[in-house]
């Protein structure tokens, strides 16, 4: 599709001043994780979680801040998780509660409203869910003679195409990870600039109520732990953005940094190879560090195998495939020599695979990340320092 350059170049314009807006941190990563296209199919815009699709057309006669406008609504849809909440539900009734949701913030941060958005102050702090069941008690008819808008001749801004995960894809768990992974990345790059305007004496932003649960919810132990442990590691991600490397998609006209990565310097694991764990389990430590590695793509990864001595270290470097780790043990479990050799050899941070049925150890001068597979039971220890993450997994024996 031809996209004059102009247009363009006013929507690098529009997302740039999003970035400038206050407390944006959030919203724009989500945004800029998402991949845009032109797509003159849809008479607004559209989203289901990894792309946004905008009609050139509409967003052309949109104003300056009305683009700003059309951006974070979007871009609310997936911080909010709506693909995934909306699934099973009236796709054109919930896609109105959530531009409801949606717009009673941004009515809230300033943002200039687009002619024709769905706002309704008696749905004030309400998440689309609750509106949708408002909603459902007397159904709003749909508009004559728009596909999806007004019928005055021209679309009304209801948001677009909200695309919600149906059950039974066969891809929707991938699609809802991702999504997931998005919404943990914007927590944690809002988190390290709250804790920078605070030592600045400022006060941090504040996230929408439903928002912030919703976060919350990801870092529950209940859930798969490979979203939980992203959200951790992402914080020793050295991952940055640099002026040395400017972003050439916005040259000449804007010298923004471009993202760089620098790769984590090193992984360190510990791996509890004791009788109390299971060959289940045992495989579950090899493709659960596979899906790390792939992850952060560290420079170099320690795997300490232990059970009541340190059985063996393998050093992976940059490249090398974890099947080339052979776990051995199957004796007691004793955390001691696992945490000798690393306070010889202080990691990043250490990640400890284990049970946890064994005597407790004293905590160490780096950070800790348990992974207590097969959580908590009467036999094992919780630890009363580092992170500690339950990992529920049925044994095989």
């Amino acid at each position: 599709m031809e996209v004059s350059t102009a247009l363009i170049k006013a929507h690098n314009k529009a997302k740039i001043a999003l970035l400038n807006r206050k407390d944006t941190v959030f919203i724009t990563t989500v945004l800029f994780a998402l991949k845009h296209v032109w797509d003159d199919s849809m008479p607004t815009a559209w989203t289901d979680g990894k792309s946004l699709g905008i009609n050139p057309a509409f967003y052309e006669n949109l104003s300056h801040k009305e683009k700003q406008t059309l951006l974070a609504h979007e871009a609310y849809h997936v911080a909010f998780n709506h693909m995934v909440r909306g699934k099973n539900l009236d796709k054109r009734i919930y896609n109105m509660a959530a531009d409801y949701a949606i717009n009673r913030v941004l009515d809230k941060a300033k943002f200039v409203p687009i002619k024709g958005w769905l706002l309704d102050y008696k749905y004030d702090d309400m998440s689309a869910n609750t509106i949708y069941k408002l909603l459902m008690q007397n159904p709003p008819p749909p508009k004559q003679n728009q596909p999806n808008g007004g019928g005055n001749g021209e679309p009304d801004f209801d948001g677009g195409d909200l695309k919600t995960i149906k059950s039974g894809d066969p891809k929707a768990a991938k699609k809802a990870h991702a999504i997931k992974e998005i919404i943990t990345r914007a927590s944690i790059a809002k988190k390290m600039q709250d804790k920078r305007e605070v030592a600045k004496g400022n006060k941090p932003g504040s996230l929408p109520g439903d928002i912030e649960e919703m976060i919350n919810e990801f870092a529950n132990p209940k859930l798969p732990w490979n979203v939980i442990l992203q959200h951790y590691m992402t914080e020793y991600d050295k991952s940055d953005y640099s002026f040395a490397k400017p972003n050439r998609r916005f040259a000449p006209d804007y010298y923004l940094p471009s993202a760089h990565g620098e790769s984590m310097a090193e992984i360190a694991l510990g791996f509890d190879t004791s009788c109390s764990v299971s060959r289940n389990e045992l495989k579950q430590y090899l493709t659960e560090a596979d899906s790390i590695i792939n992850r952060l793509e560290p420079l170099r990864t320690t795997i300490a195998s232990f059970d009541h001595k340190l059985q063996k270290v393998d050093v992976l470097e940059k490249g090398v495939s974890v099947e080339k780790v052979k776990l051995i043990g199957r004796g007691g479990t004793d955390l001691e020599p696992l945490f000798e050799y690393y306070n010889k050899n202080k990691p990043t941070v250490l990640l400890v695979f284990s049970d946890l049925e064994c005597n407790p150890v004293e905590k160490p001068d780096y950070p800790v990340i348990w992974i207590a597979v097969g959580g908590h039971t009467e036999w094992s220890w919780k630890p009363d320092f580092g992170t500690y993450i339950e990992y529920p997994l049925e044994k095989d024996w």
